[in-house]
């Protein structure tokens, strides 16, 4: 006999994945970018080992953010469509629709900024290592302002979620 998962059991445990994903992903942007990277600039300065260290931590931390955004996608299209809100992607047909269709359009946006931080970024040979560190900089704080924002339309969307009808 195969055991059946009860949908409200399997519904908690994707929920509890998706935000576990988003804490990993956009907690971990926030603390990167408010207490590791600072700390860093101020033990180390300008010595040799800092790009060193950097580039360490931003490879580790770049598998844990694709797997986060590949769980956030898996997760997010599971969560999406048990909401009878859901009136499908990118649909502004309602309040709910519309915060998630935003929240998905900062969604892809970080992404995009993961992409270029943790891929293009460092392959760029015509900037200088000063000028390089600083543009990463500006990325990763543009992505953790994008993630608060996300945060915040999550609540919101949530709250649309339970919030009665109009009559």
């Amino acid at each position: 006999m195969v055991y059946k998962m009860p949908i409200p059991l399997m519904l908690g445990f994707v929920k509890f994945l998706h935000d576990l994903f988003t804490a990993v992903w956009i907690g971990g942007l926030f603390i990167l970018g408010v207490a590791i990277l600072p700390s860093i600039n101020r033990a180390l300065g300008s010595q040799p080992e800092k790009k060193a260290v950097m580039d360490t931590i931003r490879k580790r931390f770049s598998i844990v953010v694709y797997i986060s955004i590949l769980g956030l996608l898996v997760t997010g299209i599971m969560l999406s469509n048990r909401s009878p809100l859901f009136l499908g992607y990118f649909n502004l047909s309602n309040e709910y629709s519309f915060l998630l269709a935003i929240k998905h359009l900062l969604i892809v946006l970080m992404v995009v900024l993961t992409v270029v931080r943790s891929v293009l970024l460092p392959r760029l040979t015509s900037l200088t290592p000063p000028r390089k560190m600083k543009l990463n900089g500006v990325v990763l704080f543009a992505n953790i302002i994008l993630g608060l924002l996300v945060l915040l339309l999550s609540g919101f969307t949530a709250a649309a979620a339970l919030a009665p009808s109009p009559p």
